[in-house]
């Protein structure tokens, strides 16, 4: 998935010492009394002098297995900063075969409202990936992507994702490229090792956020409301992935289709699930 950006005009935007408290607050209002104990927030910026990333890592109950979040905002003029995509991820205890994707279909262009999201298998064979070939002939299937698809509940929830914010100076919008276009997806899911060699499923998807426009019509603030709707849609994934029940052969995960979620799980947010295990060991 990959965003399309219109170069902003001197204004207002968001301020660097101001980022955290916003974002903190933002998460806190939009999940509200879901959040179950400490949400904590850590900035894992890179070098990169324009852009500000911080990490997220909170769990929604008792039951589920903890999420992570990543946020990303882009400097533009002086302090100012606007907000760019975000990310969020868990796992499940379970695992699949291989590497299941959802992106739009049909694929090509700005996302319009005929069309719908999809799951669909990366497998079997990568170099010649279409998406809207796979899907409608249903290549490389399994019961559990008929599971999926026929969600109405995963349906919905997608059909929420904001597909653009703007101001009168500045627009990003969702661009999923040609069916061929493997790393542009909405969300992944694939199977991981953790410490103890057990396989579980890592779930992410990515999202744009809405901006809150200030008077002089400049990015003030961030929308992370879609945000609910994401831990939804990976929690309701993850319960069909435990349903599904896969005791089988697991293919390698698809470096070049998981490279990115793969960095937000590496580190901070693996260690949560080696925690885990650790405490049930």
């Amino acid at each position: 998935m990959k965003c399309l950006h219109k170069k902003l005009t001197v204004g207002v935007y968001m301020k660097e010492n101001e980022l955290e408290k916003k974002l903190y607050n933002e998460i806190n209002d939009t999940l509200g009394d879901k959040l179950k104990g400490t949400l904590q927030i850590n900035e894992i910026s890179a070098k990169e002098k324009n852009l500000k990333t911080y990490l997220c890592r909170f769990r929604l109950d008792s039951k589920s297995n903890p999420m992570a979040g990543q946020f990303n905002f882009e400097k533009h003029f002086l302090e100012g900063y606007v907000p760019r995509n975000y990310r969020v991820a868990s796992w499940s205890d379970s695992y699949i075969p291989s590497t299941i994707i959802s992106t739009s279909y049909p694929r090509g262009g700005i996302i319009k409202l005929s069309r719908k999201y999809i799951f669909v298998p990366v497998y079997p064979n990568t170099n010649e990936f279409d998406s809207d070939r796979f899907y409608k002939e249903k290549i490389g299937w399994s019961p559990l992507l008929d599971i999926l698809n026929q969600d109405s509940d995963l349906e919905s929830w997608l059909k929420k994702m904001p597909t653009q914010s703007a101001t009168r100076n500045r627009k990003i919008e969702i661009n999923f490229g040609p069916p061929s276009n493997l790393i542009s997806s909405l969300g992944q899911l694939f199977p991981a090792s953790n410490m103890a060699g057990k396989y579980i499923t890592v779930i992410g998807f990515r999202a744009i956020p809405r901006w809150k426009i200030g008077l002089s019509g400049n990015v003030s603030n961030i929308d992370l409301s879609y945000m609910k709707y994401l831990t939804m849609i990976i929690q309701r994934i993850g319960d069909h992935i435990e349903k599904f029940d896969y005791k089988g052969k697991v293919d390698e995960p698809t470096p070049s289709a998981n490279a990115r979620l793969l960095k937000l799980m590496s580190a901070q947010f693996i260690q949560l699930n080696n925690d885990a295990t650790r405490m049930k060991s």
